[in-house]
């Protein structure tokens, strides 16, 4: 009985001990990639392009990731009226396809604003495993919220690519911390249906770079975009 008791008591702090292990080299390898990105942020943000672009993003709320045969556009949505930007929301927030499509008609929306070609949308999926498992572990990072973001954006405008459709993805940032994302179905080019709200909060760790909302999504767009002569 006592040599079952000690296997039993050994087996489980061997067991403690390599999870320990375990979870040291995912925290430290976590460290390190927040550490990369913080530093990455820091050199695109210099660029005037960048600069510009979170401007646009803070000056007008709307942006809109499109997705046609010819490839996948970003565009920040110059809606100058705020009557029509919010009847653009409701009608995303209801999902009232019929109003939707009236205010795509009225305003043409899809085809105006500053349209960013993207050459592949960066989703940070260049981590290693250990990393992701430690980024999950350590929630109260500004990486983690800011690529489930991009991983979320990413897998809509992915889900219908075989079915000779897509999901056209708008965002509405409505503070410094928090973004609104819609996405609507198209097929054929024809308005099939529009999706639920879905909400993500941007964390500021302490100790991490210091950002707006704006600035990291335009980081995503900035890795993202095709990089022409500028």
């Amino acid at each position: 009985m006592n040599k079952k008791i000690l296997w039993i008591s050994f087996s489980l702090l061997t067991l403690i001990f390599v999870l320990g292990i375990f979870g040291l080299v995912s925290y430290k390898s976590a460290k390190k990639v927040i550490e990369k990105f913080e530093a990455d942020f820091k050199i695109t943000s210099q660029s005037e392009y960048f600069k510009n672009l979170a401007s646009m993003l803070g000056k007008n709320n709307i942006g809109m990731f499109e997705k046609k045969k010819d490839g996948l556009t970003f565009n920040v949505l110059n809606i100058y009226d705020k009557d029509d930007s919010d009847s653009l929301l409701e009608a995303l927030k209801q999902k009232d396809k019929e109003k939707f499509i009236q205010l795509k008609d009225k305003l043409q929306f899809l085809n105006q604003g500053n349209s960013i070609r993207i050459e592949k949308f960066y989703t940070f999926e260049d981590l290693r495993s250990l990393a992701k498992i430690g980024l999950f572990f350590t929630k109260t990072n500004t990486l983690e919220s800011v690529r489930k973001l991009a991983l979320f954006i990413k897998a809509r405008l992915d889900i219908h690519q075989n079915e000779n459709g897509a999901d056209d993805v708008f965002i509405n940032t409505i503070s410094q911390s928090v973004v609104e994302t819609y996405c609507v179905h198209f097929k054929n080019e024809s308005v099939i249906s529009l999706g639920e709200l879905q909400t993500f909060t941007l964390i500021y760790a302490e100790g991490n770079i210091k950002g707006s909302l704006t600035d990291y999504i335009a980081y995503i767009i900035e890795k993202s975009r095709k990089k022409e002569s500028e």
